[in-house]
């Protein structure tokens, strides 16, 4: 479910109303609420799926759709002008809704899909046509988020990101996070700014070199057409038309690295400039050997250590004897099995956490986690206690 790709329309207000349509136009969900708050609201949406696209019906954007897309990642779709009453009932038309909140925040999903409609017919087209059906939503989440062409999007997804591992050992190295940690980590990310700004020299000089070999193309056409059957000018024209094509294609690679490459800026930077009130979790699949050798060789999982466990009922003895009194919270993904309560953590649902993910770690609020603990902290004292009255009650 989580994997499933958004399309979200927000009516903001007192009152606020949202619809979430999947990529094929259908209702994930309808709702209108006094009490909800754009974090309840992203807490919500991000249950059902990861957005792609966030839409309203007012040509300027409210501020609480655009802080919602920045929170998301969507890209945000609105109309020109303010969609009218009529044009709204036409696009909600055959679906149900409670209120007026409800329907506005319907029509303005709608009106998003309706905008993406020849995109996604075309993304359709070639994912059938290269036989590339298992990477479509892929596809389509680079193509929309990233705004690049679909043929770039799937080399990137097909393209092995060896350097991400790295990336990731770089930032999360230390057990404990001290000002020299925070140091190391700005210096990081200056590095890969520089790296960036490199990146974007290369590419000019790509795009002048490929500028340069169409200017002397066309000088080759002009000769060719004065000469007419010249082989050596039409091989030479050959050999130039792939020189082009072999630049162009570095071009779109080096903008999509590029791309890429701020993205991970920005999640350093995140990271960087939140750490004094968010906690930082280390991700796992799971508690099993393999996972936790894989792993720790660059999470260094230690002393004082949060951890977010996808599922934490595959787990293995030694692996749990091993962080035991080194790490004291789990979040976790999948409900838990009477034999992994018992492991003696404490466990929290990531559902009553607000959650920024990225690849190998996550980060969350320091007051909303430390409410959390202390609850099932006091929950498992009321068991215990209960447990041990029963014990009496029976040897009585």
């Amino acid at each position: 479910m989580r994997n499933k790709l958004l399309i979200v329309g927000i009516d903001p207000g007192t009152t606020l109303g949202y619809a979430v349509l999947d990529v094929n136009g259908c209702a994930v969900k309808v709702k209108s609420s006094k009490q909800m708050n754009l974090n309840s609201l992203i807490s919500e949406v991000v249950e059902l799926g990861k957005v792609i696209v966030v839409g309203a019906d007012k040509a300027k954007v409210p501020n609480l759709v655009e802080m919602f897309s920045i929170k998301t990642g969507g890209k945000r779709i609105l109309p020109e002008e303010d969609l009218k009453v009529n044009e709204k009932k036409r696009l909600i038309s055959g679906y149900k809704v409670k209120d007026s909140h409800q329907a506005d925040a319907l029509a303005s999903a709608l009106f998003a899909y309706k905008e993406m409609g020849s995109l996604l017919k075309k993304i359709d087209v070639f994912v059938k046509a290269h036989k590339k059906m298992g990477i479509k939503d892929r596809i389509i989440e680079l193509v929309v988020t990233k705004n690049i062409s679909i043929k770039l999007a799937m080399d990137i997804i097909e393209r092995p990101e060896k350097e991400d591992a790295k990336i990731i050992k770089k930032v999360v190295e230390e057990k404990e996070l001290r000002q020299a940690d925070f140091l190391k980590l700005y210096d990081r990310a200056k590095r890969y700014e520089k790296e960036s700004l490199f990146l974007r020299k290369q590419n000019n000089i790509l795009k002048g070199e490929l500028k340069n070999s169409f200017d002397k193309y066309e000088d080759i056409v002009k000769k060719v057409k004065m000469f007419k059957s010249d082989e050596k000018a039409e091989e030479l024209i050959n050999f130039k038309e792939r020189r082009i094509k072999f630049f162009d294609g570095m071009v779109k690679v080096k903008d999509a690295e590029i791309g890429l490459l701020r993205e991970k800026i920005n999640n350093l930077n995140f990271i960087l400039s939140s750490l004094n009130d968010n906690y930082l979790l280390k991700k796992l699949n799971n508690l099993g050997s393999l996972e936790f050798e894989d792993k720790t060789k660059f999470l260094n999982v230690g002393g004082g250590d949060i951890l977010l466990v996808n599922n934490p009922n595959i787990f293995n003895n030694k692996v749990v004897e091993k962080i035991k009194g080194k790490v004291r919270i789990i979040v976790y993904k999948k409900c838990l099995n009477k034999s992994t309560k018992r492991l003696g953590f404490v466990f929290i649902d990531y559902k009553n956490l607000i959650l920024r993910e990225m690849e190998h770690f996550a980060v969350v609020g320091k007051d909303v986690l430390n409410k959390e603990a202390n609850q099932v902290n006091i929950l498992n004292n009321i068991v215990e206690n209960y447990k041990k009255e029963r014990i009496i009650d029976l040897d009585n």
